[in-house]
Formats: structure tokens, sequence, C-alpha cells
């Protein structure tokens, strides 16, 4: 007899064995502990115990099978579960999809911000710290927060005030990052936010065009509005000219210029951000919490200073925090980055988010262009004849290039 058709023999024998033992899942255990289990726990074969059959074969070559289909057991009841968390939450979403009430003593609320064991939920003015369910918590999203800044959920009221998430409203927009320590998850930044507002400053640190053309990228994946703010502006008083990002606001991108020492442009960067949910986003030390202050002093949001040996931002902000405005709406502060990572994208996919690029690929020769190195290809054409800036054009290629070399991250430092 084959090796393996007698291993196939042991395999059901010992299943056959762990069933007897009360089950799935649980003769497993029990086999773990029988030495220590209560008498009226052991499941007996008429005179004979399962504690008594395993010490019998540990010592054999069946104690390496009898344990490995243990292991077995104990991923199928693991699947199982995961299964049942799933459907859970899928009913409920159903319910809301279809428009059919959550229970009456639930509340419906906005999340503000993220703690250790969960979250601040914004309802009827008040603000609760709320734990998640084990099913949303436990259930594989391949995300690594299953809750995000900006998610509008149902929570269930405790006895000592505080709350526990019951369900996540689908998202309509998120701003995502592959988790630094585990690139195959998804960590959400801030989700159902309508406009993104990258922050960059004239100096201290110095104006980023790469990083802000990668939050471009991020907003229009997401079907977000997108605008971008030049800040410091009163630093080119020291002789260094603000520069005109004209080219922008032809790609259809609100560009303001601000200074939150002096005032300028703040009036215009209130009215941006007036009566919708915004995420300001970008280089450390930039001045975004700078701005939110300056438009809203009683929010009151720490600032700091420059290095001034490096010349770089320094983090001041240390959470993404969903703030309340005075003239409507809400913003969103987030710490401020030195490298910012592309999710799950793909260098096919990068033209269709530039859309000078987008425009023209369908007139290109190749079929596949990358647009960098093929003849005949319209957007190099396009480039040649000044139709598409130098710097927007050397950003395609720089985010095309780290795609196809599989690097998701890129610094700014």
């Amino acid at each position: 007899m084959s090796k393996r058709r007698l291993s196939k023999r042991k395999r059901r024998a010992v299943e056959s064995e762990l069933q007897k033992a009360g089950g799935r899942g649980r003769g497993v255990r029990r086999l773990g502990g029988a030495q220590r289990a209560e008498p009226a726990k052991r499941v007996r074969d008429g005179d004979v115990t399962l504690t008594d059959r395993y010490r019998a074969v540990q010592d054999s070559e069946d104690a390496e099978l009898f344990e490995k289909v243990g292991e077995k057991m104990r991923r199928r009841a693991s699947k199982r579960k995961d299964t049942e968390l799933r459907q859970a939450i899928a009913e409920k979403a159903l319910d809301l999809a279809a428009g059919r009430p959550m229970p009456e003593h639930w509340h419906r609320g906005i999340v503000t911000q993220l703690v250790s064991k969960g979250c601040i939920v914004d309802s009827d003015s008040a603000s609760v710290n709320c734990s998640l369910r084990g099913s949303l918590k436990e259930l594989q999203t391949g995300a690594a927060n299953p809750v995000a800044v900006g998610d509008f959920v149902w929570y269930e009221p405790q006895s000592d005030g505080t709350g526990a998430v019951e369900v996540v409203e689908p998202r309509t927009t998120k701003l995502s990052r592959p988790t630094p320590r585990h690139r195959k998850l998804e960590t959400v930044v801030v989700a159902n936010v309508e406009l993104l507002v990258i922050v960059s400053s004239l100096r201290r640190p110095g104006l980023k065009l790469g990083l802000i053309d990668r939050y471009l990228v991020a907003a229009e994946r997401s079907g977000m509005d997108a605008a971008v703010c030049i800040n410091k502006i009163d630093l080119a008083d020291e002789g260094h000219a603000v520069p005109t990002l004209d080219f922008y606001g032809e790609l259809g991108y609100k560009v303001v210029y601000t200074s939150a020492v002096r005032g300028d442009g703040l009036n215009e960067f209130r009215a941006l951000l007036s009566s919708r949910t915004s995420v300001l986003a970008g280089h450390s030390g930039t001045g975004k919490s700078s701005l939110i202050n300056a438009i809203q002093p009683g929010m009151k949001l720490k600032v700091g200073d420059i290095s001034h040996s490096s010349s770089k931002g320094r983090h001041t902000t240390s959470s993404i925090t969903l703030l309340p405005r005075d003239f409507g709406g809400y913003v969103v502060d987030t710490p401020g980055i030195r490298a910012f990572g592309m999710w799950n994208l793909h260098r096919e996919e990068l033209e269709m988010f530039f859309p000078e690029i987008a425009e023209r690929t369908e007139r290109c020769r190749m079929r596949n262009c990358s647009h960098i190195h093929e003849p005949d290809c319209e957007v190099k054409m396009a480039l040649e004849a000044g139709e598409i800036t130098a710097q927007r054009y050397e950003s395609y290629v720089n985010i095309y290039n780290s795609l196809s070399r599989g690097a998701t991250w890129h610094s700014y430092d």
C-alpha cells in the first residue's frame, strides 16, 4: 500500500477520534489540556478515555499527524467564524442600503478621532467615546483600520455613557495609503471628504511639486475635488519669488496663495473650505494647523517651529482630527508627512489620473504606450509643444517608474 494511501487512512482515523471528542475544534482543545481536565468532561468510548488513547500515540509517528489535523480543524472553525461575521455585517449594510431603519436605541454619528481602543463619535452635539464591536475588529476587510475619521457610524449606547460601534456606513470617498509595516494592507486616512487641500509652502520647507502631484492622483482616484494652497508667501519678501502655478488652474484645480502670519489670502482660503468637509494634507511644517487657527482662532491647535539646522518641518499634529467650523462644514487636520505611498495603484492606470495625459492617450501610435520610451507618442509631442508642463510630466515619469519597481512609497525629505 502506498505511503500516500496510508496517510489518508490515518487522517480519517484521527478525524474520527476528534469528532468523538465533541465535534470540530473542541476536541483539540480538550486533548491539549487532557491531564488537567475534570473527569466529567472527558469523553469515554467504552472503558477507555480519549486521554488514554492520546497518551498511547503521543510518542508514535501518528502524534504529529494528530496535531496537524487538529490545526486544520481550528482553521476551518476560524473561517466559519469569519464567514458568519461577514454575513452579519453584510445584512446590516443591506438594511442601510434598503433604507430600513436601524434599531431604535442605536444612534448615528460621525467619527471625529481615533483613539487607542476605539474612536470618538460626534452625535447630537455630544462626543461619545466608542469601542468597536468584535465583528468589526475581527473581520478581515483588507484594511488596517475598519473605522476611519469621517466615517458615519451607528453605535449602541452603553450603561457607562460610552458606546459600541455596530455598523459603518458605505464611504463616498476615501484617502488611503499603504500601511507602513504591512504594505499589503490599506490604511484609510480619512473618509467621506469632499475636498482635498494640498498645503505646501514657499520656504521652510520648500515647495514639493512631486508630492502635490501624488496627492492629486489620490484625489482623482477617490473622486474628491482637489485644491493647492501655497502658504508662507510672506517669505517672498526675503528674496524668494512666489512661483506661478497657473498650470494647475488650467487643469481645473483651484490654487490659493496664503500667509497665516500676515493674513494674505485667508478670505479666499475660508471661502474654499466653506460649507463642506475638507481635509488638509501635505509635508511637515507647511502650516496646516496655523491656517486653521487663522481662519477660526478658537481652535487653538498646537503649532511648531521649523528646524533651523535642516529647514525641515517637525511633526506637531500627532493625530487625525475632524473639526467643526463656525462658518459651516468640517475640516480634517492631518499630521504632516515626509513620504507618501500610493495604495493599490498599477502603472497602467496612472495615465487616467493625469487629465492632460489621459485626453491624449487615444492618439498614441502604440496601444499600450507608457508615454516614456515609445515613438510617435502624442503625450511627448504635446510636451515638446509646451502643452504639457515639464514639471507635471516629470512627476508622471517618476511615479510610473516607482510603480514599475514595486515601490509604493516615495520620500520628500
